[in-house]
């Protein structure tokens, strides 16, 4: 079973930081799911939520900011038990995929609302993502196939994964329509589907990916469901069910 940290590692440090990431890696991890938006410059950063004040006590909106004043932030409010002085700023998908050369896989995942302009967020990925190398490292996510689509057309090489939590039949085949890798799903749409859809899922050519889970018991019924991989909040709780060596 592959295991993704979840924004890093959300519930053991600052979600969506290299901190955090870096946490991640160093209990283990080798793949991440992270989550993008975009600043009010066109650049691409680690970040779920619209507004800043969740993360880092700010007010403000993602697209009301520039790359500085991003740059400038701590999103340690994220982690009430980090007791790491350093600041974490946001960081931009540049620094991730530079920073962190030991990930093997990483699911960015596009966050969409209506503020989110769909085209100038394509042609941000399409640019980052334009060596294949690189690329070969990433799956693009979405819960919004408007964007999927828009990315398919505008680079076909970066992978696709379509983000689901209800209708798990329905989102099987607009990821199928979308040529998807990945199909990441809430994972409980696995426990309760049936055994028959169960192995229409494990049979297509899709990773299947599962989110977000903290249990040590759910993460085993997913295992004999044969999912592909799990995504957590706290991989030093399950990493060790399928790594004894961490």
């Amino acid at each position: 079973m592959i295991v993704f940290g979840h924004r890093g590692a959300a519930g053991e440090a600052p979600e969506n930081t290299l901190a955090g990431i870096k946490h991640a890696i160093a209990a283990g991890i080798k793949n991440i799911e992270v989550d993008l938006r975009l600043s009010a410059d066109g650049q691409l950063f680690l970040l779920h939520d619209r507004s800043l004040g969740r993360t880092a006590g700010i007010n403000k909106n993602i697209d009301a900011l520039t790359s500085h004043e991003l740059h400038a932030t701590d999103a340690r409010l994220s982690c009430k038990h980090w007791s790491n002085p350093a600041p974490c700023p946001i960081p931009t998908l540049t620094e991730l995929l530079t920073q962190t050369p030991e990930l093997e896989c990483i699911q960015l995942e596009i966050k969409s609302d209506s503020s989110t302009n769909i085209a100038a967020t394509v042609d941000a990925l399409a640019c980052e993502l334009s060596n294949t190398t690189t690329a070969s490292r990433v799956v693009v996510t979405s819960y919004d196939a408007d964007i999927l689509e828009a990315l398919r057309q505008r680079a076909s090489h970066i992978r696709l994964g379509l983000v689901a939590n209800h209708d798990l039949l329905a989102a099987f085949n607009t990821a199928s329509a979308l040529n998807c890798a990945f199909m990441c799903l809430h994972y409980e749409l696995i426990l309760n589907c049936s055994e028959e859809l169960i192995k229409t899922l494990t049979d297509c050519a899709m990773h299947i990916s599962c989110w977000t889970v903290n249990s040590q018991e759910v993460a085993l019924k997913l295992c004999q469901r044969n999912v592909d991989s799990i995504i957590t909040d706290v991989p030093n709780k399950i990493l060790p069910l399928f790594d004894p060596a961490t």
